[in-house]
């Protein structure tokens, strides 16, 4: 997409979005590269099944980051996925092509090498074990992430599900063989009515690492609480860059594959 003169609309989609650094991001992007007829908009819908009345009411719509909790539920309503958002099982990022009167909404996942990278970036990727809180788009990502770099995954959930453990099955033996911890929850983000995840302050000591995925606020109280047991922290800012990056290539790129 050479034009700078031609109208392009993005956004992200979500509930709620009053954290998200998305709009500002874009913006800063758009000016910096000179791209006028740009914007980006935060969509803020609480049910998945509002994105087609969205995209038929924004004609320059091409391109949608997606957020929590539709990361998962959107699938169903694309027409394709990408490889790595199919194999995850969940999607941030949706490419809208128009070809004359129809409309195409492919599915991509930039998160797990934005998880990977700013993990690698921060300590290296130098763990035998990770324990990664939640069960929704995010916490997949991580966990597809981290098997590709033969990283054996510990899941834990609040509910009882297949493949994971719940929070009181947590012994603290386990915690003390799994050096990464990573939140992938919304559990600690600006507004959301949960701030701590429930876990034992006592199992968390200085040989940890603890991952928050989210960047608002940017200590949550799950890395308050690290940086207290004197563990190693870090949250989602550079996981954010690096993934709406690779979002703005999605969108930018003039083949549908």
């Amino acid at each position: 997409m050479a034009e700078h003169n031609v109208v392009r609309e993005f956004g992200i989609i979500g509930f709620p979005l009053s954290h998200s650094r998305s709009p500002q991001y874009f913006h800063q992007k758009f000016e910096k590269e000179n791209l006028a007829w740009h914007f980006y908009h935060l969509f803020e819908i609480d049910t998945i099944f509002k994105i087609h009345p969205l995209i038929k009411s924004h004609p320059f719509l091409y391109g949608l980051n997606v957020t929590t909790p539709h990361k998962q539920t959107v699938i169903p309503h694309l027409h394709r996925l990408d490889k790595t958002a199919e194999e995850i099982g969940a999607v941030n990022a949706i490419k809208i092509v128009h070809e004359g009167e129809t409309t195409e909404l492919i599915g991509y996942n930039t998160d797990a090498d934005a998880f990977i990278e700013s993990l690698e970036e921060a300590w290296g990727l130098d763990f035998r074990k990770a324990m990664v809180f939640g069960s929704g788009g995010a916490a997949a990502a991580a966990h597809y992430a981290l098997e590709m770099q033969g990283i054996t995954v510990t899941k834990v959930s609040r509910t009882t599900q297949k493949g994971y453990i719940t929070y009181e099955e947590i012994t603290p033996s386990m915690f003390a063989e799994h050096s990464l911890l990573v939140n992938a929850t919304p559990v600690g983000m600006l507004n959301f009515p949960t701030q701590q995840l429930p876990i034992s302050p006592d199992n968390i000591t200085d040989k940890h690492h603890l991952f928050d995925m989210i960047y608002n606020p940017e200590k949550t109280p799950f890395l308050q609480l690290g940086e207290e047991k004197g563990a190693k922290i870090l949250n989602g800012n550079r996981m954010f860059e690096i993934q709406a990056e690779k979002s703005w290539k999605i969108f930018t790129h003039t083949a549908t594959e």
